[in-house]
């Protein structure tokens, strides 16, 4: 397994990596995609990240980095 990279969806574009194993959720929402991980917030909910890329392409990054 290795870490997911995906663009951080921020003013610097930064690039974001995530433990695929952590991954509790996806969810598209219009141009954006949501990554819930378990790792709670300040307010007790997982986390989120908001991510440019697609449902699509997420899915498919989170399912080669849990293959490899």
């Amino acid at each position: 397994m290795r870490l997911a990279v995906f663009t951080r969806n921020h003013a610097s574009s930064a690039r974001l990596l995530i433990n695929p194993s952590q991954v509790l959720a996806v969810i598209s929402l219009g141009n954006t995609t949501n990554i819930h991980v378990a790792v709670p917030s300040q307010a007790g909910h997982p986390f989120v990240y908001v991510v440019p890329e697609s449902l699509q392409a997420v899915g498919h990054e989170l399912n080669l980095a849990m293959a490899d």
